[in-house]
C-alpha cells in the first residue's frame, strides 16, 4: 500500500458492529437511573430527607442525561462499522471484478511474451 491509502477489515468492522450493538449495559444503567430520578419518599421523614431526594433526582437525572449521549454515541460508533464493513465488501467486490477481467488479457501476454515456439517476442525490422 501506498502512503494514502486505507485498508479496510470487514471483519473487524462487523465484530464492533456486533460488540455494539449486543451491550445491554448501558440499557440497564438507562433503567436504573429513570428508577432513582422517579422515587419518592425515599428518606422518608429523616431531617433533609426532601432535599436529599431532590438532590439524589437531580444527579440521576443528569446521569440519565450522560448515558443517553454515550448511547448515540455507542450507535454512532454501531452504524460506522456498519458502513465500514459495506464498503470494504463493495470494495473487494469491485476489486475482483477488475482482476477478473484482466486476468484473460495478461494470461494470454505471459504465454506469449514466453513462448518456447519461437516467435514469441520477436521482430522483424522493416528496411
Amino acid at each position: 500500500m501506498s502512503d494514502g491509502d486505507l485498508e479496510l477489515n470487514p471483519d473487524a468492522a462487523r465484530d464492533v458492529e456486533a460488540g455494539t450493538g449486543e451491550s445491554d449495559r448501558l440499557a440497564a444503567m438507562r433503567a436504573k437511573f429513570i428508577d432513582i430520578a422517579s422515587a419518592q419518599g425515599l428518606f422518608g421523614t429523616a431531617p433533609n430527607g426532601a432535599a436529599a431526594e431532590a438532590a439524589l433526582e437531580s444527579a440521576a437525572s443528569a446521569m440519565l442525561t450522560e448515558l443517553e449521549r454515550a448511547g448515540i454515541s455507542v450507535q454512532d460508533i454501531s452504524e460506522s462499522a456498519a458502513e465500514t464493513a459495506r464498503l470494504a465488501d463493495e470494495t473487494d467486490e469491485a476489486a475482483r471484478s477488475t482482476l477478473h477481467g484482466v486476468e484473460d488479457p495478461v494470461t494470454y501476454m505471459n504465454n506469449f511474451l514466453n513462448s518456447t515456439g519461437g516467435g514469441g517476442g520477436s521482430y522483424y525490422e522493416v528496411q
